[in-house]
């Protein structure tokens, strides 16, 4: 028997229990949640797999959010459990085995990936860019799964519209809209996230052969004429670090 490959089977078994599966995306369980649209790698662990990240894009444009309230169910409260606990946080409710409907969880998600696939192609992300091109296995938190005092949640759910924007140098905040006006900017530390997913990037060539992002998936299936990896592109290309 190749044991090897027994313990690896194992090991991913346990962290499929754990982690929460949200609108067909795998979100995952860690001590420390990356910040939403940041890049970085997945770490390898047992139990946990912490995410290094690398850099968050500089967003010249605003990017239009998805936000989702959604029940919790045993996977997502085990997530939620998961983190209170090992950052030494006292629970805040739990599961009932009642009849009763369960507490319910924020999903906040990109909706407009075209924007923000041509924001990693803009000049002022280069830099970052080029380390994407570089080592294929960085991705970007494209979700997380959080709880928000009563007054955020009730904005968020009544907001007409919800976008990423740049907050300064390198924060990102979310803005809220509603009757064509801003009703409120909230900052990610205003939020109590516990669970996020990655998305992975597919790579094609600009006019000038130079590798671009061309889309953001949440797995490896990449669209037509497209690559997972920029170095597995067919025409040559050249870059500037």
């Amino acid at each position: 028997m190749n044991y090897k490959l027994y313990f690896i089977f194992i090991i991913a078994i346990l962290v499929s229990c754990k982690a929460p599966l949200v609108n067909h995306q795998i979100h995952h369980t860690a001590t420390q949640i990356p910040e939403f649209l940041s890049l970085g790698k997945q770490q390898l662990g047992v139990l946990e797999k912490p995410f290094q990240t690398i850099g968050v894009p500089k967003l010249e444009h605003k990017i239009k959010l998805e936000v989702k309230q959604l029940p919790y169910n045993a996977t997502s409260y085990r997530a939620y459990k998961y983190y209170k606990n090992k950052n030494n946080k006292a629970l805040k409710f739990a599961l009932q085995d009642t009849l009763l409907p369960n507490p319910k969880y924020i999903q906040l998600s990109v909706f407009d990936r075209i924007g923000l696939v041509n924001t990693l192609n803009a000049n002022q992300n280069q830099t970052l860019r080029n380390y994407i091109i570089e080592d294929d296995k960085i991705k970007i938190v494209s979700s997380i799964l959080f709880n928000a005092n009563t007054k955020i949640t009730e904005d968020l759910l009544d907001a007409e519209e919800v976008y990423a924007l740049q907050d300064g140098v390198s924060n990102i905040s979310i803005e809220l809209i509603k009757n064509n006006r801003v009703v409120a900017i909230l900052k990610l530390n205003d939020l109590e996230p516990f669970s996020y997913a990655i998305s992975n990037f597919c790579w094609g060539l600009d006019k000038q052969n130079k590798p671009v992002v061309k889309a953001i998936n949440n797995d490896n299936n990449c669209p037509t004429n497209t690559k997972a990896k920029a170095y597995k592109l067919e025409s040559p290309f050249t870059y500037k670090f």
